[in-house]
């Protein structure tokens, strides 16, 4: 099990990266599976300037195309424009006005007023502008392999 969580915006190159992650998933005969979360654009506006990059599905698959059909891919968009609003209200604005995040000092509320935003961005039919993407990848997995 290969896991990144909020790292491959922090690489240079992430491609070599995957193209070195690509050549051992190749080698090998074992299962493996991936799961790489990385910021969408619209964090850019959250979290600022955050990292080298944020990842649209373009940007995504051209990871996705380093890796032959022996892999599955699949891309969740995570969050949406409920929890993009949430977060620049307790976290961005804050800190372009230089102060503590409210997340911080508003605790309670924030956990409040993001698990409304959760709920909403989940029963919203529209997948534009979500918080991040989680890339999930499956590997040498025979049908006989049992996930859950």
């Amino acid at each position: 099990m290969i896991i990144t969580q909020s790292a491959l915006e922090h690489f240079d190159d992430d491609l070599a990266y995957f193209k070195k992650v690509f050549q051992y998933v190749n080698d090998t005969k074992s299962p493996i599976i991936q799961i790489h979360l990385v910021p969408s654009a619209p964090c850019l506006y959250t979290f600022l300037f955050h990292g080298i990059r944020q990842y649209t599905p373009r940007t995504i698959s051209k990871i996705t195309r380093l890796f032959d059909d022996k892999t599955k891919k699949i891309l969740y968009s995570l969050g949406g424009k409920n929890c993009n609003k949430v977060h620049r209200k307790y976290i961005t604005y804050p800190i372009l006005l230089g102060k503590i995040q409210k997340r911080y000092t508003e605790t309670d509320k924030y956990n409040v007023d993001i698990k409304k935003a959760i709920a909403k961005d989940q029963i919203s039919n529209n997948i534009n502008n979500p918080n991040f993407y989680a890339l999930v990848m499956f590997t040498n997995m025979s049908r006989s392999f049992n996930l859950f």
